[in-house]
C-alpha cells in the first residue's frame, strides 16, 4: 500500500514507469532470436535485454547453437575493460570478395550502471551503445586473420582461468569452418601481452570512444570481489565471475 501511495503521489513517475514496462514488452516481442552469423543483430542492442543476455553473448552461446558444417564463418571479440567502466564488442563477418563487415560497439560506465539502477527520468538515453560499422578489404581481413593466429586464437584456451568482472580481459568466440571456438586473454599475463588482433580491430572502430586501458585490480577491490555469487550487487556496480572451460565459459 505504501508503494502505491508513493507512486500515485508522483504521476510523472507513474507515466514513465508504465512507459518503461510497455517498452520492455514491445522490445521482448520484437527482438529477434539469437541467430549468429552474418547479419546477426544480437539482443544486447536492446537496452532492456542487455543485462539478461550478456553472459550468453560473452560466451558466444548463440553462435555455438548455429555453428554447423556449412555455416558461414563469424568472429566476435569482446573487451571487458572493468565491466562497470567499459565493455566493447567487435563482430566480423567475412564477405564473398574476401573482405569482411565489421560492427563495433562500446558501452561505458553510465550506460552499464543504468541496467541495474533504472533511471526513469530518461529511460533509454544513457543505455545505448555507441556503435559503428565499417568494411575490411581482403588485405585488411588477411591482416586481421594473421593477427588472430599470432595471438593464439585457434589454440587451446586457458582452461580454469577466472574472468572477474572488475578485471581486464578479451574473449573471442566464433564459427570457423563449421566449428565453434572460444578463447580468452586475461591481463596481466604473457598471453595478453602478445595480443595483436586488438590493434587491427581498432583501425575499424569508428565509435570515437577511447579504450579503457588495462590496469591491475587493487587488493581491496579484489577482496571485495570474491564471492560465489556471479552477479552480486555492489555499491560500485554488479560483480560476477566466469571460468574458462575447454569449449566455452562455465557459469553462464
Amino acid at each position: 500500500m505504501r508503494i502505491l501511495v508513493v507512486l500515485f503521489g508522483r504521476p510523472g513517475l507513474v507515466r514513465r514507469l508504465l512507459a518503461a514496462v510497455l517498452l520492455q514488452g514491445a522490445v521482448a516481442a520484437c527482438t529477434p532470436g539469437d541467430r549468429g552469423g552474418p547479419g546477426y543483430e544480437p539482443s544486447i542492442d536492446s537496452p532492456l535485454t542487455l543485462k539478461l543476455t550478456w553472459f550468453r553473448y560473452l560466451g558466444g552461446e548463440d553462435i555455438r547453437r548455429t555453428c554447423l558444417p556449412g555455416s558461414a564463418d563469424f568472429y566476435r571479440f569482446v573487451y571487458n575493460g572493468h565491466y562497470n567502466e567499459q565493455i566493447r564488442s567487435y563482430e566480423v563477418s567475412p564477405i564473398a570478395d574476401g573482405g569482411a563487415a565489421v560492427t563495433a560497439r562500446v558501452l561505458t560506465g553510465a550506460g552499464i550502471a543504468a541496467q541495474v539502477n533504472l533511471q526513469f527520468d530518461d529511460v533509454l538515453a544513457s543505455w545505448r551503445w555507441t556503435r559503428s560499422e565499417d568494411r575490411m578489404t581482403p588485405a585488411d581481413f588477411a591482416r586481421l586473420f594473421a593477427a588472430m593466429a599470432e595471438s593464439g586464437l585457434f589454440e587451446p584456451p586457458p582452461v580454469g582461468k577466472r574472468l572477474h568482472s572488475n578485471a581486464f580481459y578479451w574473449v573471442a568466440s566464433g564459427c570457423r569452418n563449421g566449428a565453434f571456438f572460444l578463447n580468452a586473454w586475461i591481463f596481466p599475463s604473457e598471453r595478453y601481452a602478445e595480443l595483436t588482433f586488438p590493434e587491427v580491430l581498432l583501425l575499424f572502430d569508428g565509435t570515437g570512444v577511447a579504450v579503457n586501458p588495462p590496469r591491475a585490480r587493487d587488493l581491496d577491490e579484489s577482496i571485495r570481489g570474491r564471492s560465489t555469487n556471479r552477479n552480486l550487487r555492489r555499491p560500485g556496480g554488479p560483480y560476477f565471475e566466469l571460468e574458462v572451460g575447454a569449449s566455452g565459459l562455465r557459469g553462464l
